[in-house]
Order: structure tokens, then C-alpha cells, then sequence
């Protein structure tokens, strides 16, 4: 796959395993579609945020 195919792709695994073998290629462009995909994907599994929406901790208490 080209990095125009990746841009149209819908799915974060196929995305993960190009950005793990093409990493000369893997911008911050191709970054954030994966990190959209792969939040949405996450949160349609897991409709309370789970980990994805945890807050930080609060490093006073």
C-alpha cells in the first residue's frame, strides 16, 4: 500500500501493521488518521471513555 491508500483506509489494524513496516514512510499525517480511527474504534467498544477518557492524576493528592 502507498501512503495515499493508507490516508483512505478505515482500518486501524491495517494502518498499525503499515506504520510498523513502512516507518521511513509514517508521518504525522498518517499518525493522526490512525490515532482517529483507533480512538473511535476504542470508544465504539467502550461507550463509558474506559482509559481512553481517564483522567490524569492529581500529582497534589
Amino acid at each position: 500500500m502507498t501512503r495515499e491508500e493508507i490516508l483512505q483506509e478505515t482500518n486501524p489494524a491495517k494502518i498499525w501493521r503499515w506504520i510498523r513496516t513502512h516507518p521511513d514512510e509514517a508521518d504525522a499525517e498518517v499518525a493522526t488518521h490512525f490515532n482517529k480511527l483507533a480512538r473511535a474504534d476504542y470508544l465504539s467498544r467502550h461507550p463509558d471513555g474506559g482509559i481512553w477518557e481517564a483522567s490524569p492524576r492529581d500529582p497534589q493528592k
